[in-house]
């Protein structure tokens, strides 16, 4: 079942149309994570999942400031690394 209730949803939802891909760092409630893009794919159809990242990955590695210069956009941020799923909304490089 689809979550389009989240506060999550309506903050992606309402995401620029010139934003293009989504990366979603799996958690305990990915689940719910993948259907809330699946909804925003559904009515969309500009984003895609560019990439899996656990929360360790992008924090521990020091991906934080590659995120940062790179454009990134960061819209949802859980401190609870297990806990929760983290969302990022990024422009998608037009050679890609």
């Amino acid at each position: 079942k689809r979550d389009i209730s989240s506060p999550l949803y309506t903050e992606i939802i309402s995401a620029p149309a010139s934003l293009t891909s989504v990366a979603v760092a799996p958690s305990a409630q990915l689940g719910t994570g993948l259907s809330l893009i699946e909804a925003f794919l559904d009515r969309a159809c500009k984003l895609r999942v560019k990439s899996v990242l656990t929360s360790t990955d992008i924090w521990n590695r020091g991906a934080k400031r590659t995120f940062v210069n790179a454009g990134f956009t960061f819209l949802n941020r859980r401190r609870e690394f297990n806990r929760y799923v983290d969302i990022y909304i990024y422009r998608c490089p037009d050679n890609i």
